[in-house]
């Protein structure tokens, strides 16, 4: 049945519609807020709900007209109970009682159990709202308890209701399997690879996408022109992209693509992934993915590989979920010639000029995170385990890896040279198209001056 209500990810042309609800002295009764606030003290409150981990706020749209009616939330996300506080209303009155809210509520309540991997997700309701007490329930919420005499309202204190129900619960009542993060039979140290990612990225989840300098526009244009391509071959078909993080690629190729997936392994990243109508994320591993066998046209790993334990498990899993003919494309990818480099010059204090910083970056980044995000080396190195620990990837190793997984057209290719970005600020584009062209001229000699690996390739049979 379709949707009456469309999520949309919060933005500023949403404030006003907020400032004017929240002001209405009707619905402020029903929803808790105490005093009228300015348009400045609503713009703050909402900029900060977006950057807090612990809270979700969406735009509720009418999926008819397109016309913002309304808000909702998940408040106090808790990843380590694995439950939140859900909240909602429908400011515009001309939009009540065309289930919206409902809509609104049950897609929610499908992103908090299915995608977030949320238990329990409660709400509570002042007693005299009956509106809403019937609306709770009518979800399938149960009522666990009253607080009694906790609210004053309308001259007199009232009662606050507490609802609730379990992720068991709402599965059954829609009708659908519980997801569940599947726990693969690996050895003692790849265990300990995917726990130390789990909490390098909760940590890092809150700023993730300001910190990594893949998310320049130049950076932008470039993978989406990879992406538009990968698109035209695969007809606008199914993209899967794997170790979603809070979704740079989902965001860049949403509108190329009919349907797009998106997994990763850490609760906090995919939290943060913008709500689409036609993407879908999910908590699982690389070296077990819930799809069926040839079901993508297309997979990404954008920044990925050198997170995985054992690129060979993970490699043929991402062919086996590939039709035949299908894309795959990696990125982001450290190159095992310029660590050694890297490494080298540094133990030498022979740094360089121009090519240092790239250096320093590469060799200082454990006790930069460290003492950025309050995580232990051990934790780090583990999380970056082809990197720190494997030293980085080897060309030929990734060809041999890619081949026996099943790709053929393998094309692992160089990129970002050390200094591009010096001579991108200093010199302009051009500089940096003749130097990487001239580079490019001379390999395999200059592979060691490149920083990272781009990974092509096509599901064979």
């Amino acid at each position: 049945m379709p949707e009456n209500a469309r999520l949309e990810p919060l933005e500023e042309r949403h404030f006003q519609n907020i400032y004017r609800w929240v002001n209405d002295p009707d619905l402020r009764m029903q929803i808790g807020t105490v005093r009228p606030i300015s348009q400045a003290e609503n713009a703050e409150y909402q900029r900060s709900a977006a950057q807090d981990r612990h809270r979700i706020h969406l735009a509720v749209v009418d999926a008819h007209d397109g016309r913002h009616v309304g808000m909702i939330g998940l408040n106090n996300i808790d990843f380590v109970y694995r439950r939140a506080d859900i909240w909602l209303y429908v400011g515009d009155a001309t939009a009540r009682r065309r289930h919206i809210g409902r809509s609104a509520a049950s897609q929610l309540l499908d992103y908090a159990f299915g995608t977030l991997g949320l238990h329990r997700v409660r709400a509570e309701v002042f007693a005299f709202n009956e509106a809403a007490l019937r609306f709770f329930a009518a979800l399938g919420m149960k009522e666990e308890g009253r607080q009694r005499e906790a609210a004053f309202k309308l001259g007199r204190f009232w009662d606050v209701v507490a609802f609730a129900i379990l992720d068991r619960e709402w599965f059954e009542r829609r009708d659908l399997e519980a997801p569940r993060l599947p726990h693969v039979a690996l050895e003692p140290l790849a265990d300990e690879v995917i726990r130390a990612n789990r909490e390098f990225h909760a940590r890092l989840a809150g700023e993730y996408f300001q910190s990594q300098p893949y998310g320049s526009a130049e950076n932008r244009g470039r993978v989406r022109a990879i992406l538009e391509e990968m698109a035209g071959h695969a007809g606008g078909g199914r993209l899967l992209d794997v170790g979603c993080g809070t979704g740079f690629v989902l965001d860049l190729a949403h509108d190329l693509f009919r349907e797009l997936h998106g997994v990763d392994i850490c609760p906090e990243m995919i939290a943060r992934v913008t709500p689409r109508q036609n993407v879908r994320v999910c908590l699982a591993p690389v070296e077990h993915l819930p799809f069926g066998n040839g079901c993508f046209d297309a997979v990404t790993a954008y920044g990925v590989l050198h997170h995985i334990y054992d690129l060979t498990v993970a490699l043929r899993e991402i062919r086996r979920v590939l039709r035949r003919g299908g894309l795959f494309y990696a990125d982001e990818s450290p190159n095992l010639d310029f660590r050694e480099n890297a490494r080298r010059h540094r133990a030498a204090g022979t740094l360089g000029s121009l090519g240092g910083k790239e250096i320093i970056s590469v060799t200082e980044d454990v006790r930069r995170y460290g003492e950025r995000h309050g995580l232990e080396p051990a934790i780090v190195e583990r999380a970056m385990f082809q990197d720190k620990i494997r030293g980085g990837l080897a060309v030929e190793a990734l060809e041999a890896a890619l081949a026996n997984a099943g790709f053929v057209g393998i094309a692992v290719t160089p990129r970002w040279f050390a200094g591009q970005g010096t001579i991108l600020r200093t010199q302009g584009a051009e500089a940096v198209a003749r130097t990487e062209q001239y580079l490019r001229d001379v390999l395999p000699l200059s592979r060691g001056l490149f920083k990272y690996l781009v990974v092509r390739a096509v599901a064979g049979n």
